[in-house]
């Protein structure tokens, strides 16, 4: 019986009671299921996170993604989500946890699921750990921001600098990891980009946290991304332009649209079931069809 091959336009959890009745057609090995994704989050500690690496795409949407297709009656999986989901509340937690989770004589309950993968996948787990480490000595960063910090995000930073900063190999490694091969993918080729937007009445939504929130909630009309996040400065200066199409140019020179994953392609022209997802339009999914 030929596979129905089922694509998603998605974001990080709008769509998680459809994948909950895909993931078990997946498993009855009925349908090939492909996630397209980007990865332009920038609200909260991924926020922090691509401050802290300002090269990088943000790893959120794919490891909620990645979270939500576990399959907990495999026990395997069950330590997978124990992984993707822990949290730190602050960096006093991470320096604890880095300290003492690889140590042969730790005695730690609460970090005894990690010693409980293979041979293969500790070792990845470990070296990309330790690369985040690593490159977070070397930085100068407010304590403060470190807090509720999935582990999950600061693995998939870890493996993103162990994959020589190549954002979609790092999503190949992460997803093989979690033992979703090939289901998982960036929309994009990986170029580092930032969404914002403008409202029909002139208002400038500086970022993605701004456009989720829309604190007026006015009518978003146009969404842009740009090579560098706008500055509150530059937001007050085009939000004084009084031509409406003022502003409209001033983002337009400022755009840029990214290059498609090449693999996209041959994804969607096999695909039987296409799905534009629900999900936050302005964030989540319209910066994807703008590839």
């Amino acid at each position: 019986m030929k596979k129905i091959n089922i694509t998603i336009f998605s974001g990080g959890s709008g769509n998680i009671e459809l994948l909950n009745v895909l993931k078990d057609l997946k498993k009855k090995n009925l349908i090939n299921l492909n996630l397209l994704i980007n990865g332009y989050d920038d609200g909260k500690s991924t926020g922090f996170l691509r401050e802290l690496f300002p090269d990088m795409l943000g790893p959120s949407d794919f490891r909620k993604n990645c979270e939500n297709l576990l399959n907990l009656e495999i026990h395997e999986h069950s330590i997978l989500k124990k992984i993707i989901s822990y949290r730190f509340s602050n960096f006093r937690d991470f320096q604890f946890f880095i300290s003492n989770v690889f140590k042969e004589s730790n005695t730690y309950n609460e970090y005894k699921f990690i010693k409980n993968l293979n041979w293969q996948k500790f070792t990845f787990f470990k070296n990309c750990l330790m690369k985040f480490k690593e490159a977070l000595i070397k930085k100068n960063f407010d304590k403060t921001k470190f807090k509720d910090i999935s582990l999950g995000n600061i693995f998939f930073v870890g493996n993103y600098l162990a994959s020589n900063k190549n954002f979609n190999s790092a999503i190949k490694n992460f997803t093989n990891f979690f033992e979703m091969r090939d289901t998982i993918h960036n929309v994009t080729d990986g170029q580092n980009l930032f969404l914002c937007g403008l409202t029909k009445k002139g208002k400038i939504l500086k970022n993605e946290v701004e456009i989720i929130e829309n604190k007026t909630k006015e009518m978003i009309s146009e969404i842009f991304l740009t090579k560098n996040p706008l500055k509150t400065e530059e937001k007050i200066k085009i939000e004084n332009y009084i031509q409406y199409k003022d502003k409209i140019n001033y983002l337009r020179k400022r755009e840029i649209t990214p290059k498609i994953n090449k693999e996209i392609i041959s994804i969607i022209k096999k695909t039987d079931i296409l799905i534009y997802g629900t999900g936050t339009q302005n964030s989540s999914l319209f910066p994807s069809y703008l590839t």
